[in-house]
């Protein structure tokens, strides 16, 4: 047995005849070799050869995110659009450093892609689509919803595309993967890849506003700590079987960087359905009831002209006398501030509010008559013709 003083005292020798002998021969470096050998710092592992412990290693590398990755890759897209206007009170500078280029992905062979895109897109809008090979197709509008930025294209090609299919977003779990895939950030790369973010679901039923610039609500999101950046959104979050459960939905953190509030969310996939089927059959997407209301969004200008108390809310222009709102107690002149739990900021987040409810429910109002809060609830139900104004 050596003992460490011996070691200590060996090293020096070695490193002696290295320093001493930088011109040796290969014979005389043989020697040297032969006659004192150190082992290597770094070894390289041959993958080919490994025990039974390491082979195990290599099986668990393959997993259920490399497997929903390999199986969905092909979906995924880059969606460009030009020049695009922007929608009221949004301001491309707050959250959004890259307004033309957006994820998206297939959702049918035939060519169907739905992504995220938070601004108007008119009949002269170019629109392309970069699929994973890197092949640009020429892509049209089949129609976009303004209140959650949810749009369907198609591109205009005969060959059929790979396609990711949805979940059961409502039986999401606590706990389980989320994968959020997209473009890469780096859009100067000419070989398009999709980049890939994995983390958990640790909430459900999140409520993010946008009061201060863009006036829009998103309730019931997923969260998740998988990162969800500008580039990434529109594209796919999935569950460990490969299946859509949310549409990747970037919420900037508010200090000009792209990242977010320390969490990813997404549009719960149930939701993004259902939207996308009426996208598809060619209509807008509306309210499946009516609150047999007429209102204008309260503004300046509006709260002098009527001499309102309160500058944000709803106007009540009129009020249909057979519509739910009149026999909640509803009257032309009413500012309504509230809706359930939301306070309203304006138009886009009213209607964003008002699409969180249902036919049969019962909705929560609070509004402003004669300087006085009062509240009242609105039994919803569907729709009604007249409506009689003030």
């Amino acid at each position: 047995m050596i003992s460490s003083r011996n070691i200590r005292m060996r090293l020096p020798v070695a490193l002696l005849l290295f320093v001493i002998s930088p011109a040796c021969s290969n014979e005389e470096m043989s020697d040297v070799e032969n006659r004192v050998q150190f082992p290597e710092l770094i070894q390289i592992i041959d993958t080919e050869s490994r025990d039974v412990k390491s082979e195990t290693i290599q099986e668990n590398r393959d997993n259920a995110i490399t497997r929903v990755v390999r199986q969905s890759r092909d979906a995924i897209v880059m969606v460009t659009f030009d020049s695009p206007k922007l929608l009221p009170g949004e301001n491309p500078k707050q959250g959004d450093s890259n307004p033309t280029k957006r994820s998206g992905f297939f959702v049918s062979s035939e060519g169907h892609i739905v992504t995220k895109y938070r601004y108007s897109i008119d009949s002269g809008t170019d629109i392309s689509v970069q699929v994973f090979e890197g092949t640009s197709l020429p892509a049209q509008i089949v129609g976009s919803d303004p209140y959650s930025g949810i749009t369907l294209l198609k591109v205009d090609t005969t060959e059929e595309h790979e396609f990711v299919g949805f979940g059961n977003s409502d039986s999401l779990m606590v706990g389980e993967w989320s994968i959020a895939l997209g473009i890469p950030a780096d859009e100067s790369r000419i070989d398009f890849q999709p980049s890939v973010s994995a983390g958990v679901v640790n909430a459900l039923d999140c409520k993010i506003e946008y009061p201060a610039f863009l006036e829009t609500v998103y309730p019931d999101m997923i969260r998740t700590d998988a990162v969800i950046t500008s580039s990434s959104e529109g594209g796919p979050m999935l569950n460990a079987s490969g299946q859509v459960i949310g549409l990747n939905t970037y919420i900037p953190s508010g200090d000009g960087s792209d990242g977010s509030y320390g969490h990813g969310y997404a549009i719960p996939g149930n939701k993004v359905a259902r939207v996308v089927n009426h996208l598809a059959d060619g209509d807008n997407v509306t309210l499946n009831y009516s609150v047999g209301l007429e209102m204008v969004p309260v503004t300046k200008k509006v709260a002098d002209r009527y001499n309102l108390s309160v500058h944000q809310g709803l106007l009540v222009l009129g009020v249909n006398r057979d519509g739910p709102a009149y026999e909640g107690g509803i009257l032309p002149g009413d500012v309504i501030i509230s809706i359930g739990t939301d306070h309203i900021y304006g138009d886009t987040h009213a209607w964003a509010v008002l699409r969180q409810f249902n036919n049969g429910d019962l909705m929560p109002v609070t509004f402003m008559r004669d300087e006085k809060e009062l509240e009242t609830q609105i039994k919803l139900r569907k729709r009604v013709k007249k409506v009689e104004s003030q």
